[in-house]
């Protein structure tokens, strides 16, 4: 792993037909332990992916990840690694771009500003689900009770202490997790933000256009029964850093 981002762990799961998983591979494979799920059994796989494919590097058989929902893929790498050998850890969605030198300028902000769960915001032109997440010009980060499950990044200790609450099984694409992050880190006295600096883009495939026949609100009030959570108006800036 490159020098200056700290010891990262990131897993994508990725779809062969419209991912953007060669970016991922540009934006994550030298500065990060990168770990690849392919979502489909017959997918094809970029020659530039192939050396970061979870199943190789960790020595299993490729069942392992099937079905490979994006926090079953999460949950199944996390199960095999130790986590004491890293800093961070970052579960993006395939269809992100991400700026130059962006790892290393987000995890740097994240440092200064003491935070331990976050997102890169969202470009205005990308495919979004909740205003907060959009850009705002002229500042740095925003701090927030809010991180949506595109692209979090935990801080490890953070990863700790919410990875009971990571339950796959009964919502596969996160669905309601990020609604439960805030009362988590509220609890450990965890600060969560949104990094304008080092914004990403989400425009080369609408939101849910692979999720197909899953009933996810039922996951998420089925996820939202065990965990507490906020209502989507409750989600707001706390502050800003320019």
């Amino acid at each position: 792993m490159a020098e200056g981002a700290g010891r990262v762990l990131v897993v994508t799961s990725f779809f062969s037909s419209d991912s953007l998983v060669e970016q991922t591979v540009a934006t994550f494979g030298a500065r990060a332990d990168l770990h690849l799920v392919p979502v489909e059994p017959d997918a094809i796989v970029p020659a530039c992916a192939r050396p970061h494919l979870a199943y190789t590097k960790l020595g299993v058989d490729p069942a392992v990840f099937r079905p490979c929902k994006k926090w079953r893929s999460v949950e199944a790498v996390l199960d095999r690694v130790d986590l004491a050998d890293y800093d961070w850890a970052m579960f993006p969605d395939d269809d992100l771009e991400y700026g130059d030198d962006f790892l290393p300028r987000f995890l740097g902000l994240l440092r200064e500003h003491d935070v331990a769960l976050a997102q890169p915001a969202l470009t205005p032109d990308s495919f979004h689900t909740y205003d907060l997440c959009v850009r705002q010009e002229g500042v740095r980060l925003r701090y927030t009770n809010f991180v949506e499950v595109m692209a979090p990044c935990f801080r490890i200790d953070c990863l700790r202490a919410l990875r009971s609450t990571l339950a796959s099984a009964i919502s596969p694409m996160g669905y309601g997790f990020d609604l439960h992050w805030p009362h988590a880190c509220a609890a450990a006295g965890f600060k969560m933000a949104i990094v304008d600096a080092t914004p990403i883009a989400h425009r080369s495939r609408p939101t849910g256009t692979h999720y197909g026949g899953d009933d996810l609100h039922g996951q998420g009030y089925a996820y939202g029964s065990r965990f507490p959570r906020i209502l989507l108006h409750e989600m707001t800036e706390l502050g800003r850093v320019v």
